[in-house]
This record gives C-alpha cells, structure tokens and sequence, in this order.
C-alpha cells in the first residue's frame, strides 16, 4: 500500500516530501530503522506507527510526550484511522498525509472498531459521530453528559 507524506521541520520550516510502501507496519522516531529517521529533542526512539488494516491505515502513538492527529492529542497505543489530508504534528515535526487510501464510510467504521478494544462509551460517541449531522451530535453528547452526571449523582 502506498504512502505518500510531506514532513515539515519546525525549526527549520524545511519539507521533505517522501513516499512509502507499507505492507504491514513502520515505525517512525530516532531509530536507525525508521525509514524516515527523526532528531529533535522529545522524539522517542519509536515515536510512533502507522500500520496496514485491509485497505485502511491507521496511527498508534507509542511516544512518552505524544503524538496530536489534526490538532488532537491521540490516547497512547489507541489506533486512529489516517487519511489523506490529516496531519500529524509531534515535538519538532509535522507530517501531511498527501496521499492515502480512502475506504468508504461503513468499512471505515467498522474497521477502527476492530482496531483496538475501547470503553463503551466512546464506542457510542464514533458510532454516533459517524452516523449523524454535527448538530445531532452535540445534541446527543449533551445527553450523555447529562446522563452520566445524573449516574453519579445518584451512586452518591
């Protein structure tokens, strides 16, 4: 599956555009086996993954100070569908995601369920998110909120 990304050095405004074959997964940081090697201080040696599932790829952060996917920080080892257009930024580095599969919205969905296992509750809030209009989507995680404060209230 091809890859194809843009890497900006923060410092140095310098982009390298690069473009990878991923059969299964890379790993990217100051490893000698990185096929894009990283030097910058708060880069782990495995800062982070990204790995093939079917026809998707997804980003696990695997760093101490993070990994952010298009301005949010990612929950460490949480594997998070990329397509292109999303950007990746970590501690000296920004990565545009230029080109990438693009599964459909349904397959999409399914498959970051399989990725890895998650609480239920956020389960429902992607369920949800992929299926409704933004506003809905307010709406219900209103609801939620409302509704695990009205649990707590009431477990004391």
């Amino acid at each position: 599956m091809q890859l194809r990304l843009i890497v900006i050095n923060k410092a140095s405004g310098e982009s390298t555009p690069y473009n990878l074959t991923l059969d299964e997964k890379i790993t990217i940081g100051r490893h000698l086996g990185s096929p894009i090697i990283l030097q910058s201080e708060g880069i782990s040696r495995y800062h982070f993954s990204i790995a093939v599932l079917g026809e998707s790829l997804f980003v696990e952060d695997l760093s101490s100070n993070g990994t952010s996917l298009n301005g949010v920080f990612m929950q460490p080892e949480a594997a998070i569908l990329i397509k292109e257009g999303d950007t990746l930024d970590i501690p000296g580095y920004e990565f545009r995601i230029v080109e990438a599969p693009q599964p459909e919205k349904g397959v999409r969905l399914a498959r970051e369920l399989e990725a890895k296992p998650k609480p239920a509750w956020t389960l429902l809030l992607h369920v949800v998110s992929e299926l409704l209009e933004p506003l809905e989507l307010i709406l219900v995680t209103l609801l939620v909120a409302v509704g695990v404060l009205i649990a707590f209230v009431l477990t004391g």
